[in-house]
């Protein structure tokens, strides 16, 4: 395995707007916060999505291929595909921090910034079920929900 730097996925032109473009129609940028169970009791965890669903797998090769072949390819069922199943791409987390700033959307790009300050607050306290931006991080998965229905 890489080492993840931003050296290493400093993206090219084509890469940045194949990706932007690819995103901007395709995919899916959210935050969700999901709730668990574990031997200390009830809690929750945060979980951060870009991801890419398409019918096409060549199409999600080649984002997989800009992201260094990190992640996987995978199929869900769903009901809006014509097939009634779609595969997706979802680019890890570690990738996100260091792709997204280098993209420019023309619709989500308020989708993006939300994600990108969602990820600062995360990493401050590593993911924890104690943040002290939690209220934030709740304004923030909303704001991410309302942009998606806004686009639908």
């Amino acid at each position: 395995m890489v080492t993840i730097t931003t050296e290493y996925f400093k993206l090219n032109d084509y890469e940045r707007g194949y990706l932007s473009a690819v995103i901007d129609a395709e995919g899916c940028i959210g935050l969700y916060k999901h709730t668990r169970r574990n031997e200390y009791g009830k809690g929750y965890t945060w979980e951060s999505i870009v991801v890419i669903d398409n019918t096409r797998t060549e199409i999600l090769e080649v984002i997989k291929e800009i992201c260094r072949d990190e992640g996987t390819i995978g199929t869900v069922s769903a009901p809006h595909c014509l097939k009634g199943k779609c595969d997706y791409y979802r680019i890890p987390v570690e990738i996100q921090r260091i792709i997204l700033p280098q993209l420019h959307f023309a619709i989500k790009e308020r989708q993006k910034d939300l994600l990108l300050e969602a990820l600062i607050y995360l990493d401050i306290h590593k993911w924890s079920t104690r943040s002290p931006y939690e209220k934030r991080l709740l304004e923030i998965e909303k704001l991410l929900k309302e942009e998606k229905r806004n686009y639908v």
